[in-house]
């Protein structure tokens, strides 16, 4: 949704390995005047370096690389804010943002959206420290978007760990799962706080893949998943063909009963469908098309040829709970690379539907 205000979680400019480059596009129906404050989150009293651009056209973009933006250190881990007003006025405009973390040693890279604002309490479906089979863990950037420093703390489903710190206005703070939970550990996490934060969770295997994804402050009881994927183990194997892994959290207050996963081909039938009987609050559950009731050789290549009618490739799924749950989900689209023996990903949240 476009707002006056785009909110950008984590920017980094060779720290960790990487170098964020993000883009303001301009969304509204006249020339906006944009005001950009980058905040170090290593020295959050420091005032935020600010940049300013004017006169961008609607429609157009302004693009940033934090490695060749003059004005910053040689490194920086920080959080980001952009505002924007039509040109030579006060009046707030549109805009909307999206960044793209890039790898400065690998090929490696993330992409995640801006964020038009925060919550108190925001939710992250999946939570990794060290999974077996893939080595995968799970850290949140969260950013304090309010007006006073405050507390936040993140609560680890199943097993109850916490973990809170406290961070100033505009800054952010980084949270590591394994910070708090043991090897092997998956879950789902909550994220509270007395001012309203935004949070962008990212999931790592080195030296395989790494990528982020959206911390949500509401669910929905119907999610539409637009591209889902699963293959035997010999065509993964070669690097061809993805597999889709699905985390589905419940954000609701009470015990939702009874989720369906239906796998959907090309045009839209049903080919299986997995029925989940419950996911606790703040709790999550997985799911893959192996998991379903169904055509069960149509579901081990789901969304490939030899799942679709006539052939060819595409498939999806719908989650569905009860009326008035509150369910959220994270894809993870995997494809393993036979030359490295490691496996790159990307995720994406599941879209409410009707």
């Amino acid at each position: 949704t476009a707002t006056p205000n785009v909110l950008l979680a984590t920017v980094l400019k060779n720290q960790f390995n990487t170098t964020s480059k993000f883009s303001i596009q301009n969304t509204d129906s006249v020339p906006v005047d944009i005001t950009l404050q980058i905040y170090d989150a290593t020295n959050p009293s420091a005032p935020p370096y600010t940049f300013t651009e004017t006169n961008i056209p609607p429609g157009a973009a302004k693009y940033y690389d934090m490695g060749t933006l003059s004005g910053l250190p040689g490194s920086l881990n920080g959080s980001a804010t952009v505002s924007a007003v039509r040109s030579g006025t006060s009046t707030p405009a549109n805009i909307v943002g999206s960044v793209l973390e890039l790898s400065t040693n690998s090929v490696q890279a993330t992409a995640f959206e801006g964020v038009s604002a925060g919550a108190n309490t925001v939710y992250v479906a999946t939570a990794l420290c060290q999974l077996a089979g893939t080595n995968a863990s799970t850290a949140y950037a969260v950013q304090n978007v309010g007006t006073a420093p405050t507390n936040v703390t993140v609560t680890y489903s199943p097993g109850g760990a916490t973990q809170t710190k406290n961070i100033q206005p505009g800054a952010k703070a980084s949270f590591l799962a394994c910070d708090v939970n043991s090897p092997n550990y998956s879950g789902a996490a909550t994220l509270t706080s007395g001012q309203p934060i935004v949070v962008i969770a990212k999931a790592f295997a080195a030296p395989s893949f790494s990528t982020a994804f959206l911390g949500e402050a509401q669910g929905a009881s119907k999610l539409a998943l637009p591209y889902v994927r699963y293959t035997s183990n010999a065509n993964f194997a070669t690097g061809t063909r993805q597999r889709a892994f699905i985390a589905i959290q419940n954000v609701g207050t009470s015990t939702v009963n009874n989720v369906t996963v239906s796998y959907r081909d090309k045009l839209g039938n049903v080919i299986g469908t997995h029925t989940i009987p419950s996911i606790a609050p703040g709790a999550k559950a997985n799911s893959n098309a192996t998991l379903a009731t169904g055509d069960s050789a149509k579901l081990l290549e789901f969304g490939n040829p030899e799942a679709n009618p006539g052939g060819g490739f595409g498939g999806g799924a719908v989650i569905e709970g009860p009326t008035g749950s509150q369910l959220i989900a994270v894809v993870r689209i995997q494809t393993f690379d036979p030359n490295t023996g490691a496996s790159v990903a990307e995720d994406y949240n599941g879209i409410p539907i009707q």
